[in-house]
């Protein structure tokens, strides 16, 4: 389990978009990025999930809300994102490189989106599929979101897989 450092939080509480490249537990890198959400109570947070085709991230990924901790408890709620390219069967897409220009978004991609609130959300597990297509925890962020992350947009870009 994660949990965000003092200086992590007060960072994370600036004012303004920002951008932070994070190492996950298994080697994948995890582009997180911040902004203000008008509208939003300090104890609710929108949160998306979104992909890197260009580092060849192409299978799905989610971000799950889980209760207290996630043991006795139950899913609140999830995001995931997934590689739609179009064209079809056979026909190659080129996917616009993520960039500042065009907000980390890419044309080849769906992602997901929820709004969550301290009430009932304690944890949030970064997911992936693995062998056999079978879902496991790549990171697990603790109830410390809240203190950085309340009240923002957290968008959760899969950056490398």
């Amino acid at each position: 389990m994660r949990t965000i450092p003092s200086e992590g939080v007060l960072a994370g509480q600036i004012p303004g978009k920002q951008h932070i490249m994070t190492p996950l537990q298994n080697g994948d890198f995890m582009l997180i990025i911040l902004d203000d959400a008008p509208g939003l109570q300090q104890n609710q947070m929108r949160v998306e999930v979104d992909i890197n085709p260009n580092n060849d991230v192409t299978w799905n990924k989610a971000v799950e809300a889980w209760g207290a901790c996630r043991s006795g408890s139950q899913r609140v709620d999830l995001a995931e994102a997934s590689y739609t390219p179009a064209g079809g069967f056979g026909v190659g897409v080129i996917c616009p490189p993520l960039s500042a220009a065009n907000d980390f978004r890419s044309s080849c991609t769906t992602s997901g989106t929820m709004l969550i609130n301290q009430s009932t959300t304690g944890e949030l597990l970064l997911r992936k599929p693995g062998y056999f297509g079978v879902w496991y925890d790549v990171e697990v962020f603790d109830s410390s979101i809240w203190s950085a992350w309340g009240g923002r947009s957290v968008r959760f870009v899969w950056w490398t897989d």
